[in-house]
């Protein structure tokens, strides 16, 4: 494959093994000392835990797997498997996964493409939410197809917590930035509002939401045991929400306030809604900001994946910041290429990460 060959007598010299429990404490090291970062909580004993071995629901498969030289751990990648619906069509279901903590030693680029490689014997497809400009690279070489752009939209909260942020002159540019983008992007009033009703765990009502979602859109497994995985995150930064209206069930939705440094930041994890009725949605994102707003967020950021949930942002007084690119591995064509796809936090870690 372009980009990806191997030299299969130096793999064969390694040992790579399916991730097991003995192996968190070392993985965990080399995650931390490899990607360099300060805030080594990504990949604390009880997040790699609970993020590779609670149970997500569905056919779990292998959730990872450790490169070992001389019992030295050089490379690790983390799967998490999934499953694509297409709406309308009953039934249907594409097994996928998307990969994460995917890290070789520096000079052990094949044990990467290796592992990168034998990810994909878990999935019928495969995606990627995002990527920096060597992985895409790597992506577009296995397989990969940049299928769209989720855009990424923001709105401040607090336009205090500017001040918070090192930066001096800047941060006070950026406080005027925000002043004057909340007087003029002001959100619209809700014609019908609904209520948000917190749960502490998701039940069948969520099957039933997903079920009656009108034909013409690709959306990945969130059924109950998946979104419960979600809300026992160690960190406890998310909370589950049914967004309901005169006592009828719309949809539901999963939010998490995230500290970053001196600011917290608000994320609509995810907001569901079986159909595209702009009322409703503008109702329900508005009302999920408000409540991250109430649980101390600076700033909230959501994506909009689709036209009625982009214009409900738009609508609610979001602006776009940015877009995340979706690479998509279909190679036997079991998707339908035309139709939108519901998109959000859930579909990589930025659910739980700020």
């Amino acid at each position: 494959m372009t980009g990806l060959a191997l030299e299969r007598g130096e793999i064969m010299s390694r040992d790579i093994r399916e991730f097991g429990l003995g192996d968190i404490a070392e993985v965990g090291r080399f995650l931390v000392e490899g990607f360099g970062t300060a805030n080594g909580g990504f990949a604390s004993k009880d997040v790699l835990t609970w993020k590779y071995f609670d149970p997500r629901g569905g056919s779990e498969g292998m959730r990872g797997f450790v490169a070992r030289e001389e019992g030295r751990v050089v490379g690790f990648v983390g799967i998490c498997p999934g499953t694509f619906h297409v709406a309308g069509d009953v039934g249907r279901e594409v097994s996928t996964l998307h990969m994460v903590d995917w890290l070789a030693e520096k000079g052990q680029g094949n044990v990467g493409a290796y592992l990168f490689l034998r990810s994909h014997r878990q999935g019928e497809t495969a995606y990627v939410l995002g990527a920096s400009v060597d992985a895409r690279r790597v992506i577009a070489g296995g397989g990969y197809v940049e299928r769209a752009g989720v855009p990424v939209f923001r709105k401040t909260l607090r336009l205090g917590h500017r001040l918070r942020v090192p930066g001096g002159i800047g941060g006070a540019a950026r406080l005027v930035r925000d002043a004057v983008e909340t007087v003029t992007r002001p959100r619209r009033r809700v014609a019908a509002p609904v209520i948000l009703k917190r749960v502490d765990v998701f039940d069948h009502q969520i099957d039933a939401i997903l079920q009656a979602c009108e034909p013409g859109l690709v959306f990945s497994r969130r059924r109950p045991d998946l979104l419960n995985h979600l809300l026992r995150y160690p960190g406890k930064t998310l909370t589950g929400w049914m967004i309901e209206r005169d006592g009828r069930t719309l949809g539901f939705a999963l939010l998490a306030v995230i500290p970053s440094g001196r600011i917290r930041v608000g994320k609509v994890v995810d907001c569901f809604l079986p159909g595209r009725d702009a009322g409703d949605w503008h109702a329900a994102i508005d009302a999920l900001t408000t409540e991250l707003k109430a649980q101390g967020a600076d700033v909230a950021l959501a994506c909009g994946s689709t036209d009625w949930s982009a214009e409900a942002l738009g609508t609610a007084g979001y602006r776009r910041a940015y877009s995340l690119a979706f690479w998509l591995r279909d190679k036997r064509g079991l998707l339908p290429r035309h139709v939108p796809f519901h998109l959000t936090w859930i579909e990589a870690d930025y659910a739980y990460l700020a």
